[in-house]
């Protein structure tokens, strides 16, 4: 949906411009793929690393359960701090690139392929924490289910003949809304927690859905992006930028949906 006016502004085009301008759309489209899978596979190393580097050597012989309820009573060590911190700056860092990485990829002089690369990076980071709480089998179920719903609305986007962008501003205002009332439902764990579990899991399913009709309106955007030729090299890495981000906030909520369902 950020795609819609990013070629506006009169901007002359470079020589990597009238490159990809040439470029047929289903081979544009393909790069932008490739570009996406590169990201994901740094975040999914980065975030796998860490976690098993957190669990088998840092945590040492404490199971997953004893370093949980370390952090429910707040009995930190050094090893724990330590966690706190890397996941902390990571968080600041990703809110701080999510400003950056739009104007970095606007640039027709530089490659944003180094902002892109951090930003995943540090996602990487904050979903180590996620990693953590999952076992194999479970993150193996949440990155199918992910990837296959991501790819069915991706394909739908990419085929659509209807404009999709009426669409897609509602699942905005309602991602909004859910959101909104996702970031209260906190104040009720202590009340009733298992009643914030059965909301929260709730509202992460709605999300899911939101996010499915998102994936497809970006993909349909960026389809006629491409299809009028007005990009460069940065365009179709900021299209798989708005990609990315669409399978990472899918997987984040399915992994969630997953865990709730487990009761951890």
């Amino acid at each position: 949906m950020a795609l819609a006016r990013y070629d506006e502004g009169g901007r002359q085009p470079s020589q990597n411009y009238q490159e990809v301008e040439q470029m047929p759309v289903g081979r544009a489209m393909a790069r932008v793929c490739g570009y996406m899978a590169i990201a994901v596979g740094v975040t999914a190393a980065v975030a796998i690393g860490i976690a098993s580097l957190m669990y088998y050597v840092i945590f040492g012989q404490r199971t997953l359960d004893q370093v949980v309820e370390a952090f429910k009573s707040g009995t930190f060590d050094a090893a724990i701090t330590g966690y706190l911190v890397v996941f902390g700056v990571s968080a600041v860092v990703v809110l701080i690139m999510s400003f950056v990485m739009p104007f970095a990829m606007r640039s027709t002089k530089r490659s944003a392929w180094p902002a892109f690369i951090i930003y995943a990076i540090f996602m990487g980071a904050m979903l180590s924490c996620l990693v953590l709480m999952c076992d194999i089998a479970t993150l193996g179920q949440a990155l199918g289910i992910s990837l296959g719903a991501f790819i069915i609305m991706f394909l739908i986007g990419r085929f659509s003949k209807a404009d999709l962008n009426p669409l897609g501003l509602v699942a905005i205002g309602l991602l909004f809304v859910v959101l909104m009332v996702g970031a209260f439902t906190g104040l009720f764990y202590w009340l009733n927690p298992s009643g914030f579990r059965w909301m929260n899991l709730v509202i992460n399913i709605i999300v899911c859905g939101l996010m499915m009709i998102v994936t497809a309106v970006d993909a349909y955007n960026i389809k006629k992006l491409l299809e009028r030729g007005q990009c460069n090299n940065n365009v179709l890495l900021f299209s798989a930028y708005c990609l990315y981000c669409d399978f990472i906030t899918l997987l984040i909520r399915v992994i969630i949906i997953l865990l709730s369902s487990k009761s951890k």
